[in-house]
């Protein structure tokens, strides 16, 4: 068993616990749309976004397991805005570029689109 599915298995248990928790409290549904949208949907993304991180093919620096799942991660960040701010407070090199590219427009692989030139900053970043 491996870091990154300590990490989920334990997100799971507390998912469960605090699940139990809200609905012995029977919260109004639109504090429980919070809590699931602000810990849980952004939580799963960013254990997500670690998986590929770590991967056998990222550690290679093939940016397409990283590029997918921070593809799906955009995505899903249109529908729940809270996704990307928790995975730049949890990981700083995805905060470092994601400003960097997204906030400043400063693109570190110029002849890349902004897109691939992120990914690639954080697998060199991290495996260079």
């Amino acid at each position: 068993m491996n870091i990154t599915s300590i990490q989920v298995n334990t997100s799971i248990v507390n998912f469960k616990v605090i699940l139990v928790w809200v609905l012995q409290k029977k919260l109004p549904i639109d504090l429980i749309k919070y809590i699931y949208e602000e810990f849980f949907e952004a939580n799963f993304a960013y254990q997500q976004l670690i998986t590929a991180i770590h991967c056998e093919d990222s550690c290679k620096l093939n940016m397409i397991p990283l590029f997918n799942c921070i593809q799906k991660i955009f995505t899903k960040n249109t529908n729940n805005l809270t996704i990307i701010p928790y995975i730049c407070k949890n990981h700083k090199i995805f905060n470092k570029y994601y400003i960097d590219q997204y906030i400043k427009n400063i693109k570190h692989f110029r002849k890349m689109d902004i897109d691939h030139s992120f990914v690639t900053c954080i697998l060199m970043a991290l495996y260079h």
